[in-house]
């Protein structure tokens, strides 16, 4: 019996030695995705709450879909690059998707709209109802690939957050950010609240 035990203790020990090289290995190649960052890259356009992210499952599956996401692209400053900080890095890179997500999600979320409405030659600019003290109001132009481009979009989300940002490119060099909002009633209630003009 000490004999079966004294093996088996050996044969764990030879694997725990064996497994440190490669996990030390694959620490320096960069950090694996977690589960949240492998959803949030994979998400965009209307789904539910991003809570459900932090549950290992894609807002995408919800039923009722109220938020609108977009992946924001960025990078790091200069000067969080130079100075070799990952957490720098991580910091600098993550507020500028989420800023740059802030606008570009606003421009994006109209084009959906309006390239599933009939929009007439003339007209070119669109609003959106938003609550009793907010509109969200684009210019806009067909673009030659004939698809509808806003532009120079006023108006704010109150609801905007930011889910989930992982590293793309040198720990955080350049990063992707999940961005979304919240517009009750969803797809459906957006539609029916867009005036073109």
């Amino acid at each position: 019996m000490n004999n079966t035990f004294i093996k088996y203790t050996i044969l764990i020990l030879i694997l725990f030695t064996i497994k440190s090289p490669i996990c030390d290995l694959q620490s320096n190649v960069g950090k694996k995705k977690s589960i949240e960052e492998m959803i949030a890259d994979g998400t965009s356009g209307w789904g539910g709450n991003p809570d459900m992210i932090q549950k290992g499952r894609s807002p995408l599956e919800s039923k009722k879909k109220d938020y609108y996401y977009h992946k924001a692209i960025a990078k790091a400053s200069a000067k969080a690059i130079e100075s070799g900080s990952e957490v720098q890095k991580q910091t600098s890179c993550s507020d500028a998707a989420s800023l740059i997500g802030k606008y570009e999600i606003l421009e994006i979320f109209m084009d959906s709209l309006l390239a599933e409405k009939t929009v007439e030659e003339e007209q070119t600019q669109a609003s959106l109802f938003i609550d009793e003290a907010n509109f969200l109001t684009c210019k806009f132009k067909e673009s030659e690939d004939k698809k509808i481009k806003s532009k120079n979009c006023n108006g704010e989300m109150q609801s905007f957050g930011t889910s989930e940002c992982w590293s793309i490119k040198n720990k955080y060099a350049e990063c992707g950010c999940l961005v979304y909002f919240k517009y009750n009633g969803g797809k459906e209630s957006a539609f029916k609240n867009l005036k073109v003009k």
